[in-house]
């Protein structure tokens, strides 16, 4: 965290294999942080689709946007 830090910047854009696990903990402690934070929700995958919808769900009740990638461009 101490080089994005460096950056001045505070939006983030994440996106992860395993929404449950890899997604929702690095999203939530940035969230913590003070930063805010995109998902694009066709980027990120799950172990099965209801860890995915769980996944999903976390984050954006952590305070994450949720978007598509072509938002992103």
């Amino acid at each position: 965290m101490t080089a994005v830090r460096a950056t001045g910047r505070k939006k983030m854009i994440f996106a992860a294999l395993w929404a449950e696990v890899c997604l929702a903990f690095p999203v939530v402690d940035a969230l913590s942080e003070g930063y805010e934070i995109y998902v694009p929700v066709d980027c990120v995958a799950g172990t099965s689709t209801q860890t995915h919808r769980a996944g999903l769900d976390r984050v954006v009740r952590a305070g994450a946007v949720p978007v598509n990638w072509i938002s992103i461009l």
